[in-house]
């Protein structure tokens, strides 16, 4: 699915981590030195934000759009979208989106929902998002959130099996203004998203249960199928190098993103990551990315971003936008409970 929008303007992102923080390293004690060592060198991830058991996922998506619309000066009453893609929802029904409604105070005059999607969720919730707007007229604007938790270890199946995959998971939530524009912005912004439910088992989780994931199938996938996503992507919308500040992947794990890097010829220097120090955040990742990596354009004005996110489903989009620096916000640390 293919779309370009060129009366969409991305207006600002935000995150939000909780302040609990595991060390990777202390799984010494489960996996031993040697196995804990070499999942830390495959997976990059050193550290993650986790949550604590009563902390749910509109406790970090309410603050992060909170601190974002006071930063851009955006009113409840302008919002008319209002979408959130996560496996993490609160409740069961209704969607979580409609209690972060509540929390914003925005009126009735809104469309709200949740989608279960993962770590595509960037990019195709701004290409879901940006159609809705479509049918609206004048200036019309859109929060989007993405988010997974991950809970502390004491929580947790502690067998060595489920201790190395909880290392790679990390909590977050992040939010995207999207404003609808009367005329065309002068920046386009092409996403394409694909799915495959012919392999929907090789990332899956039933109710009550542990995830399961097809480690091979999904390394395949990530250095075939995205990997040729991207390029095929840039080479469609005639996107060059020196029209790339940076690249922004899903953090699903270092080897993966390394032979990614690899395959795609992206210059050293060029891509953020975060995983190092927060995990692999699912559809958070890539606004998350964006977050904490302030310090790499801070001398820009305006950057212009290439992202893909890929996984559960299997599903993976890409997209090519232009934000301002200025309204990439730092990443914001709560344990604050709204809701009970």
């Amino acid at each position: 699915m293919t779309g370009k929008f060129e009366n969409i303007q991305i207006c600002g992102i935000s995150a939000a981590v909780p302040s609990k923080i595991e060390e990777n390293a202390k799984a010494a004690e489960i996996l031993g030195e040697r196995r804990c060592r070499k999942q830390i060198k495959l997976t990059g991830v050193k550290s993650r934000h986790v949550s604590a058991e009563e902390q749910v996922l509109s406790d970090l998506c309410y603050p992060a759009a909170k601190k974002l619309m006071e930063h851009l000066k955006w009113q409840p009453d302008e919002i008319k979208v209002l979408v959130l893609l996560t496996q993490c929802e609160n409740y069961r029904t209704p969607s979580t989106a409609f209690l972060i409604q509540k929390l914003l105070g925005i009126p009735q005059d809104c469309i709200v929902f949740d989608m279960n999607l993962g770590c595509s969720a960037f990019n195709a919730g701004i290409q879901v998002v940006a159609s809705l707007l479509q049918q609206f007229p004048g200036n019309i604007k859109a929060l989007c959130f993405q988010g997974d938790l991950a809970y502390e270890s004491i929580h947790h199946d502690m067998s060595a099996d489920a201790v190395a995959s909880n290392m790679l998971f990390g909590s977050a939530a992040s939010v995207v203004a999207i404003e609808k524009m009367e005329q065309r912005c002068g920046f386009a912004i092409p996403i394409d998203t694909l799915s495959d439910g012919k392999r929907y088992r090789a990332i899956l989780r039933h109710y009550n249960d542990s995830l399961n994931m097809d480690g091979e199938a999904v390394f395949a996938f990530s250095i075939g199928d995205v990997a040729d996503s991207i390029i095929d992507f840039r080479k469609k919308n005639r996107i060059f190098e020196p029209d790339i500040d940076f690249y922004v992947f899903h953090q699903a794990q270092k080897l993966i993103l390394d032979n990614i890097a690899e395959i795609c010829e992206i210059p050293e220097g060029k891509e953020l990551r975060s995983l190092e120090e927060y995990g692999n955040t699912s559809g958070a990742s890539i606004p998350l990315s964006l977050c904490v990596n302030g310090s790499r354009y801070a001398d820009k004005d305006k950057i212009r971003i290439l992202s893909c996110g890929f996984g559960v489903g299997l599903t993976w989009s890409t997209s090519y936008i232009e934000i301002e620096t200025k309204n990439i916000l730092p990443v914001l640390v709560s344990d604050v409970l709204y809701e009970k």
